[in-house]
């Protein structure tokens, strides 16, 4: 488990779970987190408005109307709440992690930025066990999720094949403990 993932994956979560309003889109102009998110192939939109981004976001991931929303327990079992949210819940229960607090507008503990906050909680708390746990069962599924809302570009598209690219790597067998494969 490589740490130096943790503040992408929080970006990222917050990316998927927020939207976007004038003081993340401020904050997300900085010089600091411009040349992070260019690291990872996400170009910060300078010309965009909140708006106009809020829109993007909606179709992109809050209600993408060719696929279902990227919550795992939809893209798995057909419908939400299901045996992925009991897992990804009792995951967070076992490291003490609270969702509450850290997602927005009540977000299933599956969607997809809800795993990456759980995620990035395990590794800094040093719960490889639960990270890698995460990584094999609750991560997979993200590519085909986030594949429709990654083409054609934009700062949400951008975001998407970034967070694909992201879950790889966590994913990858190199980064996993082979104890809990």
């Amino acid at each position: 488990m490589d740490p130096r993932m943790v503040p992408v994956g929080r970006l990222f979560a917050r990316l998927l779970l927020h939207e976007m309003d004038a003081s993340m889109l401020a904050e997300l102009r900085t010089p600091e987190i411009v040349r992070a998110l260019e690291d990872v192939g996400v170009r910060v939109p300078c010309d965009a408005t909140v708006d106009e981004l809020a829109v993007d976001y909606c179709e992109r991931i809050l209600r993408p109307a060719a696929v279902a929303p990227p919550v795992q327990s939809l893209w798995q079992g057909g419908e939400y709440e299901g045996d992925c949210a009991r897992a990804v819940r009792e995951l967070a229960r076992y490291c003490a992690f609270e969702f509450s607090a850290a997602a927005a507008r009540g977000a299933p503990v599956d969607h997809v930025g809800s795993i990456l906050l759980l995620w990035c909680e395990a590794v800094e708390d040093g719960r490889f066990d639960v990270a890698t746990r995460i990584a094999m069962h609750h991560l997979a599924w993200v590519e085909p999720a986030l594949r429709v809302a990654s083409e054609g570009g934009g700062f949400y598209g951008d975001v998407c094949a970034a967070v694909i690219a992201w879950c790889r790597q966590v994913s990858a067998p190199s980064t996993v403990s082979p104890v809990d494969r």
